[in-house]
């Protein structure tokens, strides 16, 4: 209790905000005590240390006579910051939910992930997530569900909008992933949306989500054994898996010996879409490739490239890009965005008109 009430006053004023102005310089930098004496400066000159400036330096001192003390204030410091949310995840399922959630997000520490940043983008940002994360800073991160794909991260606190139980799971595979908290310290929440982003939800997206309601509306423990294998048997059973008989049509062209590998080949989608894929110019490599392409230029080597500063859009979104007069179209099915004022280093590409569909990974 007592640890508590100075740890969040302290914390709370600690909580993110946008940078001051930075701090001037002494009038009289040579008197100043920080560079007295030739060791002392050798030192600080040798060392570069974590600044205010970067983000990166401490924010609160606690002088304890011991070192148990120090080591159970530490403990207990630990506890109250996972639950004033200066380390928190929240995966939403839409990446317009997702660009508007962020939005209402203030200060430093506010991280945004979705498909509509390249993967380039997306690796940069994940990377910054992680250091501020393991130095322990303040990280709010708001994200679609490409989080949930094998992305390594480790928050105290996670939220995750209503979805199928697979995708609950997966989210909740990023509390106290690497175990350093107690499990009654780790807690994962489950929310509604609002009705707006679930209102013209996909098929793919809104199935799941109604077996998983089906199949807990009685149950407490989402992620038993019981309640996973009721999920996943419910939700394919009366689910038309092979809608264009892609397993049929081998299965008869393999009892004659006439397989049809280009009509199964053009039928065969493990994404049922409709997506564009558009070129991001973000860095000067890009620029370069969109030069390249533009051009005219093509190679298996160069379209690997162009994949990973590209995003892919739905056909809604694409139309609104081409109405702009934002797009240079080119051959091979992609698009070269012309205005960079549509593409924020934060969120991504702008969503200019309503999204609908799976997220396309490049």
């Amino acid at each position: 209790g007592k640890t508590a009430a100075f740890s969040l006053p302290c914390m709370d004023m600690m909580d993110p905000a946008p940078k001051s102005k930075k701090r001037p310089e002494p009038k009289n930098a040579e008197n100043h005590p920080r560079k007295r004496g030739k060791r002392g400066q050798a030192q600080r000159q040798g060392t570069r240390r974590p600044t205010a400036e970067d983000g990166r330096a401490p924010r609160m001192l606690i002088i304890t006579p011991t070192r148990e003390l120090a080591t159970q204030i530490s403990q207990v410091c630990e506890t109250v910051a996972a639950s004033t949310g200066h380390q928190v995840l929240c995966v939403v399922g839409t990446r317009r939910q997702a660009q508007e959630v962020y939005s209402r997000l203030s200060g430093e520490g506010s991280f945004h992930l979705s498909t509509l940043m390249t993967p380039n983008h997306r690796r940069a940002v994940l990377e910054t997530i992680r250091q501020w994360l393991k130095d322990g800073l303040p990280c709010r991160v708001v994200s679609t569900s490409l989080i949930e794909a094998g992305v390594d991260v480790d928050f105290p606190t996670v939220y995750r909008a209503e979805a199928g139980l697979d995708s609950v799971v997966q989210a909740a595979g990023r509390c106290n992933r690497e175990g350093k908290r107690p499990a009654d310290e780790s807690v994962v929440h489950i929310f509604q949306p609002d009705e707006e982003y679930t209102r013209h939800m996909p098929h793919a997206l809104g199935r799941p989500l109604a077996v998983a309601h089906s199949v807990t509306r009685d149950r407490d423990e989402w992620d038993s054994e019981e309640t996973i294998r009721r999920y996943f048997t419910r939700l394919y059973q009366a689910e038309n898996l092979d809608c264009n008989s892609v397993v049929k049509r081998l299965e008869e062209g393999g009892a004659t010996g006439s397989v049809p590998f280009r009509s199964v080949g053009e039928k065969f989608r493990i994404i049922q879409d409709d997506a564009h894929t558009v070129f991001i110019p973000r860095t000067e490599d890009a620029r370069d490739m969109a030069q390249r392409l533009l051009r005219g230029e093509r190679s298996r080597a160069l379209m690997r490239q162009a994949a990973q500063e590209s995003v892919s859009v739905y056909s809604g979104h694409y139309e609104a890009l081409l109405a702009r007069g934002a797009l240079d179209v080119l051959d091979e099915g992609i698009a070269v965005l012309t205005d960079m004022a549509l593409y924020s280093e934060h969120t991504g590409l702008k969503l200019l008109a309503s999204e609908s569909g799976l997220a396309n990974f490049v």
